[in-house]
């Protein structure tokens, strides 16, 4: 029988997503997915809590405390209050019925017997008949009584009868409770009113012993009366809560164990732990789930960090060493001060790493996974921890120096956090240990030092742009730009000039000065190559430009782009200062050179104007935008024969005008507005650095002279000046 051909097997349609995704969005999905195992391995407890092998009466072989606060009910107390009530409760009883009638009945009979042996045995001795009577009888009465009823007159046993039904029908109409004492004081109540019944003494005792021995009970127990009504008075009783708050020890090694040991136990989930898998799976559902939103508020509001996997990758670092921070400190007795402390930590560092969008989403985050630690989730403690985090994440902006900035965050997060969890600790009716509070307030300190700390160790090999590595950056003495310093200073003094201009214009517009300046700074660090081929390092000597032709020097040029991406790739200088190198230029023409072609070019020969374009790309960021008009407007006031503020005016908005004609601003999200208050700011920063004191005529001589002096050559016939349309910034970079 020939064998079935086997069918060809469909790939499933996840093997088919997953093949679809790039390398990053790869590389992304395993980092979320290894995210959210870790956290869930991390919070896995939550589900198997640590377990105490403890019974009543036990010694307690170590310490216990309270990992956070919470409310749990006291089996003692609550059944010791049960017991009360329930002992309230009196016995139930039932009416018997005819109850006094019975006992009259009884009397009655006693007599007609007595009368019946009288009347048909008159001869049988006393004795005889004494016995006789009681032998008819059920009670037992006493020889006196039985003599008096068998040999006393008819009407003496009348006056008996009479009192004996008397004694015991009073008695009988009062309520006498079966299995109580309520019987006993009604006979000595009857031996009581006899002797006042004006009756011998025999003939009262014997209507008292008749009377005492007939009655009975008219009210019967109800035992399933009682029990109803004392178990409906043992569940009016409400259990009984009792507080214990986070840091409390709930027993002390030695101790011995107690119910109300084993209550709070119970409630904070330290007994009989067992694998919930059905809550195992939601909770990993869950993170899934807030993993994936904060993912998705990266991509929506940081995509440049979600595009980043080292920046991306810190975030789930420091995610993950919260969320074990917070496992490993819950016995202790500073819980909320360390998870506070652990929060500004995480919150600042991504702040300072990434930015504050991020941190506040992390905050969130975070205090969703305190909800998830504490066994009962302590309300209280996720809010204070979405409150702190969000101060942290914010607080970090620079005010002078960068040591007043930390300073001054410092202090903001110590008594932010501190007077955030005395609030939430009063509004939540608890007590505050105020111990822990002073210990918050430590916390917050030594978070900012442990989040710029590490920010130092981490912001090289993640390429992090922090203010704090712009200013480290920005530094004089760092060896890139003193090297530049020493082998082409124009070329440094330009980029200082430059960096002053762009810092100025990128605060009018509200963009990021610091990282302008510092780009600005570093734009031109591929002149260190060839500084000589630079006008402004040529110092008045021979300009080897004079020996090449128009397009080899447009190229040596252009050259000095690729030169100070080197530079930058060999310094590991971070993506956001060296994209300045090509975008400060962008894609415009070297003028002075290509016009210099045109006018060597012969009648047939053709010249390319892309030849002496730079490469680009045009400005991608707004700072790269300012820094490429600081720089043309540096270089063309430089050429200035008359810095007025009038002629200052009018050449920049030549300048930056022309570079909206030729569409260098068409990548970049800068705005009309912001390129009027751009024109505003150079303008004035370029009239205070041309503003000078009035000098003497013999003062200007002087100065001409020894400038004269300095060159070899007279003042008047030193380097031709170029006018603001040729550009000295334009022809040479």
């Amino acid at each position: 029988m020939p064998r079935r051909k086997k069918q060809d097997r469909k790939p499933s349609f996840l093997i088919f997503w997953l093949v679809s995704l790039d390398q990053l969005q790869q590389r992304r999905l395993v980092l979320a997915l290894t995210t959210v195992a870790l956290l869930f391995f991390t919070l896995w407890a939550r589900v198997l809590p640590a377990k105490v092998d403890w019974s009543l009466g036990d010694a307690a072989d170590r310490t216990i405390i309270a990992p956070r606060s919470t409310v749990y009910i006291s089996t003692e107390q609550t059944e010791e209050l049960r017991d009360k009530a329930e002992a309230g409760v009196p016995q139930q009883y039932r009416p018997v019925a005819d109850a006094k009638d019975k006992v009259v009945r009884v009397i009655g009979d006693i007599f007609a017997q007595a009368r019946d042996i009288r009347q048909n045995s008159p001869d049988l001795p006393i004795v005889d008949k004494m016995e006789d009577l009681q032998e008819r009888l059920a009670l037992n009465l006493s020889n006196a009584t039985l003599r008096i009823a068998v040999e006393k007159p008819a009407t003496t046993l009348e006056q008996i009868e009479a009192a004996a039904r008397d004694l015991a029908g009073t008695e009988m109409g009062k309520p006498l409770r079966e299995h109580t004492d309520d019987l006993e004081q009604a006979r000595r109540r009857i031996e009581e009113r006899a002797t006042k019944l004006g009756l011998t003494r025999a003939a009262a005792a014997a209507a008292a012993e008749i009377a005492r021995l007939t009655i009975k009970p008219n009210l019967a127990f109800d035992s399933e009366s009682t029990a109803k009504e004392r178990k409906r008075a043992r569940e009016e009783v409400q259990p009984v809560e009792r507080t214990v708050q986070a840091g409390d020890i709930i027993i002390a090694e030695g101790e011995r164990v107690t119910q109300d040991h084993m209550d709070m136990f119970e409630r904070l989930g330290l007994i009989n732990p067992a694998i919930n898998y059905s809550q195992a799976l939601a909770m990993l559902a869950l993170l899934a789930f807030i993993v994936a939103l904060l993912w998705a508020i990266t991509d929506r509001f940081a995509p440049a960090i979600y595009n980043d996997m080292g920046r991306l990758g810190l975030l789930s670092v420091v995610i993950i060493a919260a969320a074990l921070i917070f496992r490993i400190s819950q016995q202790s007795v500073y819980f909320e001060a360390i998870v506070l402390t652990a929060v500004t930590a995480a919150c600042m560092l991504l702040a300072i790493a990434t930015q504050p969008i991020l941190a506040s989403s992390t905050a969130a985050v975070l205090g969703l996974l305190i909800g998830i630690v504490t066994p009962a989730s302590d309300v209280r403690l996720v809010v204070v921890t979405i409150v702190c985090g969000l101060l942290a994440a914010n607080v970090i902006t620079i005010r002078g120096t960068w040591s007043r900035t930390i300073a001054l965050a410092a202090v903001m997060v110590a008594v932010g956090n501190a007077v955030a969890l005395l609030i939430a600790t009063e509004a939540f009716d608890l007590t505050q240990d105020w111990k822990v509070l002073g210990v918050t307030a430590l916390g917050a300190v030594a978070a900012t030092l442990l989040a710029v700390g590490a920010i130092t160790v981490l912001e090289r090999p993640l390429a992090l742009l922090t203010d704090l590595r712009l200013m480290e950056l920005s530094n004089p003495n760092e060896p890139i730009l003193r090297q530049l310093r020493r082998e082409a200073p124009a070329t440094y003094q330009s980029a200082v000039m430059v960096a002053n201009l762009a810092e100025q214009a990128a605060e009018a517009i509200g963009a990021n000065s610091l990282l302008a300046h510092t780009a600005a700074l570093y734009h031109d660090i591929g002149k260190l190559k060839r500084p000589y081929f630079f006008v402004e390092n040529q110092f008045g000597g021979e300009n080897p430009h004079d020996k090449l032709t128009p397009h080899l020097s447009a190229l040596v040029i252009i050259a000095h782009i690729r030169d100070g991406l080197e530079i930058a790739r060999e310094i590991n200088l971070p993506p956001a200062i060296a994209s300045a190198i090509p975008q400060s230029h962008g894609t415009y023409l070297i003028e002075y050179f290509y016009r210099k072609a045109l006018e060597q070019a012969g009648p047939d020969e053709e010249v390319s104007e892309e030849s002496y374009h730079y490469p680009g790309p045009k400005p991608q960021t707004k700072e790269n935008a300012i820094v490429m008009v600081a720089d043309i407007v540096e270089a063309a006031a430089r050429t200035l024969d008359e810095p007025t503020p009038s002629n200052v005016e009018k050449m920049v908005t030549k300048l930056v005008d022309h570079k909206i004609a030729e569409g260098q601003f068409d990548e970049c999200p800068i705005t009309f507005a912001d390129v009027k208050q751009i024109k505003e700011s150079l303008i004035a920063s370029l009239n205070t650095m041309f503003h000078q004191r009035i000098k003497y005529p013999d003062q200007i001589e002087r100065d001409a002279q020894e400038v004269a002096n300095a060159y070899g050559q007279k003042a008047e016939n030193g380097r031709q000046r170029q006018t603001p349309t040729e550009n000295s910034g334009q022809q040479l970079g």
